[in-house]
């Protein structure tokens, strides 16, 4: 009978997985390439695995240079199609959605391993991130991959496990900084069991130093970056708020796609602040949010309740520290600074665990609730991913459309003023001119990077996204006010949804 058992459930994991492969692997390049996803393009279209490392280096800062090579190899089979650049991503978010049952079969029973896999396969927010060319899903898979190792060190180490947790550690390391607030959560889990894991404790603390070691030239950039931002960098505001820990949970339960637009709700809490936001959120979408929000909030405190109390089951414990430790400091981190800005996508290791919460409340439940409770939650991811797939309001700036549009409108001796943020990176992969990078507007000076332009212009292309938060708004306004004085506008398209195309022309008196 447990045989039986067992191979129903690998059935029930193998239809589980096949279903979370389809997830991502749908429409997986349909939509356009945003600007992060435009910067993996142009850090892997180089010339060996060297020179990727070297770009991401230079680059970027927090980001490890381990997805972007392994991006690069896969391309240098598949090409550099929307697709190919996003496939890796899909892969490791179906690898992911295997590990999280393994880990929950480990901690607590297969049913909750099933109840938990389903939950990971249908999140919108985990189908988001394995569609995009970006190192979050591999991430994932990576702390996933380190929990599990974990997991069976603590149930019988080996020095074979010991140096698979530690090259795994390392790759999670140098894939995404942030690994090391997972890190933290286990020592702090190996801390309060001093008493049964003081072993265990003397060798993390050895791994952890390995860790760090392997990751010094990492470190050293991230140094000299910083100091060269202090230099140059004036002091700014606190820019992370009580909205943005309570958004990280709506997008946990139904993704970003179930609400308004994450581009949107950047853009009103710039012009309007965090509490008319959340009214006009709550006005304009809580039919469905206000009820998925309820219900998964009630879920995940009974569930919290259940593991607080029962205090002798240190796996309930574990599952809890897990969650809320990298949550606390990488939120209390960027609340308390000036720069760094919080960002659902920082927290995404421990999105497994909060489904893993959800999935041990709801094992307490009776078999037909359960089921009910599952039906209602994939029902709620479905409405989300259906938006995500079908519905333009909710999908990455269409910025292949309007540069489409540029290149076959565009006439010799014409310009163009770009305002939509790093708009350089996403003009590298879909302009097949290679002209419209200079008229990439700077979100620092922006009106001397446009006066330029506007002064050699008999005609100018202006295309404005809704990225355009992080310009000076003034900036911004300086510019139009400029063009309307000087130019008369001729034509108005819209060719993507939030990107606007406004073609001005100077009268011929003017010229």
């Amino acid at each position: 009978m447990e045989l039986i058992k067992k191979n129903r459930n690998l059935f029930n994991l193998l239809i589980i997985t096949v279903i979370a492969l389809g997830l991502r692997m749908f429409m997986l390049g349909s939509q356009s390439l945003w600007t992060d996803e435009g910067a993996i393009y142009s850090q892997t279209k180089v010339g060996s695995v060297f020179d990727v490392y070297s770009a991401v280096m230079n680059q970027e800062g927090h980001i490890g240079p381990f997805y972007h090579i392994l991006n690069y190899l896969f391309c240098r089979l598949f090409g550099y199609a929307e697709w190919a650049l996003r496939m890796p991503s899909a892969i490791y978010g179906t690898i992911s959605v295997i590990l999280v049952y393994k880990i929950a079969e480990l901690l607590i029973n297969r049913d909750v391993a099933l109840f938990s896999s389903v939950l990971l396969a249908f999140s919108p927010v985990h189908v988001w991130y394995s569609q995009e060319a970006r190192m979050y899903s591999l991430w994932i898979m990576l702390t996933l991959l380190v929990t599990f190792l974990f997991i069976k060190l603590l149930d019988k180490g080996s020095l074979w496990l010991w140096t698979l947790f530690t090259v795994f550690a390392s790759l999670s390391l140098w894939t995404f900084l942030n690994s090391i607030f997972l890190f933290a959560a286990m020592g702090l889990y190996l801390v309060i069991f001093i008493k049964r894991y003081k072993k265990e404790l003397c060798f993390y603390v050895v791994c952890m130093l390995v860790v760090a070691a392997s990751y010094l030239p990492g470190v050293i950039t991230l140094l000299a970056k910083t100091s060269a931002a202090g230099t140059t960098e004036a002091a700014g505001f606190r820019t992370t708020t009580v909205f943005d820990i309570i958004y990280a949970f709506c997008v946990f339960n139904v993704g970003t796609t179930l609400g308004p637009p994450l581009d949107t709700i950047r853009a009103l809490l710039k012009q309007s602040g965090p509490a008319n936001t959340a009214w006009n959120i709550v006005s304009h979408y809580g039919l469905l949010m206000i009820p998925s929000m309820l219900v998964c909030a009630g879920i995940f405190l009974y569930a919290a309740y259940k593991a607080i109390t029962r205090r002798k089951n240190a796996h309930y414990i574990f599952i809890l520290v897990l969650l809320f430790v990298p949550l606390i400091l990488i939120y209390g981190i960027t609340f308390l600074s000036s720069s760094l800005r919080f960002n659902v996508r920082y927290i995404l290791c421990v999105l497994p665990f909060y489904l893993l919460l959800l999935s041990i409340a709801a094992d307490g439940l009776s078999t037909g609730k359960r089921w009910v409770l599952l039906s209602c939650m994939v029902f709620l991811s479905a409405c989300s991913l259906f938006n995500h797939y079908f519905r333009a309001e909710y999908a990455k700036l269409d910025f292949r459309s309007v540069v489409k549009y540029l290149n076959e409108t565009m006439k010799d001796g014409d310009n163009a003023i770009i305002i939509h943020e790093s708009a350089s990176r996403v003009l590298e992969y879909y302009d097949k001119t290679a002209t419209l990078a200079q008229y990439d507007i700077s979100q620092h000076n922006s009106s001397e990077s446009a006066s330029s332009i506007i002064n050699r212009s008999r005609k100018i292309f202006y295309v404005k996204s809704i990225r355009t938060y992080t310009y000076n708004q003034e900036d911004i306004k300086r510019i139009e006010n400029v063009l309307a004085e000087k130019f008369h506008l001729i034509h108005s398209v819209n060719r993507a949804l939030n990107i606007e195309i406004k073609i001005y022309e100077r009268p011929d008196r003017d010229i």
